[in-house]
């Protein structure tokens, strides 16, 4: 075999082992990982408070193109982006290795205590959202906003809802955390 018949093989390989190792965490996971549309990114930052009280966080960060937005958006604050899917999880971390205000972190996020969080973004899927409902109320205060696209959080009234201007007229929700939601789940 010439070098270039090893090139390929190693190339078709490598190709074969990415493709598995999505499908394989889009089977556990329940859902294939998407990037959000730069459509939708444009219209999540025009939401996006001037400031941030506490800590960022990108729950099921894929792909890592919302934590470059954050990142940029607000250069002074750690963003922390959660992934477990391996191979967006390690675009994400290419993406994001020359931004020192970004971590990406290769964890279940449910599994996480959030530090003090001012700001979360997720893309997730109807069953992780939820999940999220519970999660979301034993780890946010009232000053937390929470911006989803796509799905709903139920069991939580959305303070702002617009459509993207994209193909799919992309619904993003607003949440922040009411004084009232906090003393009931209590």
């Amino acid at each position: 075999m010439t070098d270039r018949d090893w090139i390929v093989w190693l190339l078709t390989g490598l190709a074969f082992a990415m493709t598995a190792s999505i499908v394989c965490w889009s089977l556990r996971l329940g859902i294939t990982p998407t990037p959000t549309s730069q459509k939708v990114r444009q219209t999540m930052e025009a939401l996006l408070p001037e400031s941030v009280d506490g800590r960022i966080y990108e729950l099921g960060c894929g792909w890592g193109t919302l934590l470059l937005m954050l990142g940029r958006r607000y250069p002074n604050h750690l963003i922390t982006g959660y992934e477990q899917s391996t191979i967006p999880y390690l675009v994400a971390r290419a993406l994001t290795v020359h931004k020192a205000n970004i971590k990406v972190v290769k964890q279940n996020f449910f599994t996480v205590q959030l530090q003090d969080p001012g700001l979360i973004t997720c893309y997730l899927f109807p069953e992780a959202m939820k999940q999220m409902e519970g999660y979301l109320k034993r780890q946010v205060s009232d000053n937390c906003l929470v911006i989803s696209h796509t799905f709903r959080l139920p069991g939580w009234d959305s303070i702002k809802e617009i459509k993207a201007n994209d193909l799919y007229r992309t619904s993003i929700f607003v949440y922040k955390r009411r004084i009232q939601e906090r003393h009931s789940s209590e």
